[in-house]
This record gives structure tokens, sequence and C-alpha cells, in this order.
């Protein structure tokens, strides 16, 4: 499990893998929502922003807004395969030094 230490308010991108033309999305789980927010990168297609082929790697940005550690869980699924476990996980550890 990676380690990222952050300060309040700092933030964090992390960049996963995508299969999002096999059908696979990633979601983020938090253990603590108090400590740490996640959101997703939305990459604007139209700008030219394209990889010569498959699917772009998906980004969620972790802000840090309370001291403290927690973890994020990010899942790769399919969303209408929801019996199914995960294709792909990673796990962060987050740690948010006091001001």
């Amino acid at each position: 499990m990676d380690t990222i230490e952050l300060n309040i308010q700092d933030s964090h991108t992390v960049t996963l893998k995508s299969l999002a033309t096999a059908g696979y999305q990633w979601t983020a789980l938090v253990d603590n929502l108090q400590l740490v927010r996640v959101e997703r990168v939305i990459v604007d297609r139209a700008a030219g922003v394209s990889p010569p082929r498959g699917s772009l790697d998906e980004q969620f940005t972790l802000t840090a807004l309370a001291a403290g550690e927690t973890i994020v869980h990010f899942l790769q699924a399919r969303p209408f395969e929801r019996a199914k476990p995960a294709h792909a996980t990673y796990e962060v550890n987050i740690r948010v030094a006091p001001a």
C-alpha cells in the first residue's frame, strides 16, 4: 500500500490505468470522509487530449481536509456487473499533518 503525506488543504492527483474501452471504471471509497475529499478529474476529450489507442488513464484528486490518517480504496469494475469482484484494486494510505 502506498502512503501519501499531505498538509491540510493540499491536493494530490492519483492516476490509474484505464480499461474504459472494455467497460471498466474506477471508483473510490474513503474510510474517513472528514479527512480526505476525492474527486474524479474530468478530461475534455474534445480538447484534443486523446491517446493514440485505447483509453485515457483515469485520475482522481485527493484533497486533505483535516489532520489524521485514512485509507482510500480504488476499485476497477464494470458498473453493469455488480455481482462480480473488482477487476483491479489500489489502496493508498493518506496521512494529513496537523496545521
